[in-house]
C-alpha cells in the first residue's frame, strides 16, 4: 500500500511539472502544441462577453485580438467624432491619438451643421467655383491617424460649424494590405475591372 501511494505522488508531482503538452508532436513549442487540424462542435450563441482569436501565420500561435495593452477594445470598432465649433467649414487637421501599427481608421459616414442655421456655403475670394465637394478623409500624420473635412472651394456663410464623422477603426491583424489597382479609363465613364490581387 505504502509503494503505491509513494508511485501515485510521484506521478502527480511528474504531471503538474510537465509544462508543455503537444499533440502529433514530440516537441511542443507552447502550453499546448497541435500539430493538425482542431475540430470543435456547436456551441451556444453569445453577442458579448467574448474575444475574436487569431491566427499568427508565422508562428502558428493562437491571439486574443483587441484584449490586453488596447483597451479593450473589439477588433472592429464604430465611433463618430464630433468636432464642434470648428473654423467655417474646415477640419484642416484632428489628430485622433489612434495608434496607426495597431488600427486602421476608415471614414464611412460625414455630415456639417451649424446649430440652428441652414448651412450656406459660398466660393472663396476671387473665385467662381458654383460646386463645393464634400471632402472627409483620414491620413496619417505624427504618428497618430488624423481627420481632415472641408467643403472644397468654399466658406461657411452660416459661421463657424460642427463636423461629425463617423468611422470604422480596425485592428490590423484583421486587414490584409493589397497591392494598388490602377485602371486607365481611356476617357470613358464606365470600366470593366478584374479581380484585385490578393482576393
Amino acid at each position: 500500500m505504502m509503494k503505491k501511494f509513494i508511485l501515485l505522488l510521484f506521478g502527480a508531482g511528474t504531471l503538474s511539472l510537465q509544462a508543455q503538452v503537444g499533440i502529433n508532436t514530440e516537441d511542443p513549442k507552447a502550453t499546448l502544441d497541435v500539430k493538425g487540424n482542431v475540430i470543435v462542435g456547436e456551441t451556444s450563441f453569445t453577442d458579448s462577453g467574448y474575444s475574436v482569436v487569431v491566427r499568427d501565420n508565422s508562428t502558428g500561435e493562437l491571439k486574443v485580438v483587441g484584449n490586453a495593452g488596447q483597451n479593450n477594445s473589439a477588433p472592429i470598432n464604430l465611433i463618430t467624432f464630433k468636432l464642434q465649433n470648428v473654423a467655417g467649414d474646415w477640419v484642416q487637421n484632428y489628430y485622433t491619438g489612434i495608434d496607426p501599427n495597431k488600427f486602421t481608421v476608415v471614414v464611412t459616414e460625414a455630415r456639417f451643421y451649424t446649430e440652428g442655421k441652414t448651412v450656406e456655403l459660398s466660393p472663396g475670394t476671387g473665385r467662381e467655383v458654383r460646386y463645393n465637394p464634400e471632402h472627409v478623409y483620414a491620413t496619417i500624420k505624427q504618428n497618430q491617424w488624423t481627420l481632415h473635412a472641408d467643403f472644397l472651394g468654399g466658406t461657411s456663410k452660416s459661421g463657424n460649424g460642427t463636423w461629425e464623422i463617423t468611422c470604422l477603426v480596425i485592428n490590423n491583424s484583421l486587414i490584409k494590405v493589397l497591392p494598388d489597382e490602377p485602371s486607365n479609363f481611356g476617357g470613358r465613364s464606365s470600366f470593366n475591372g478584374r479581380t484585385p490581387r490578393g482576393l
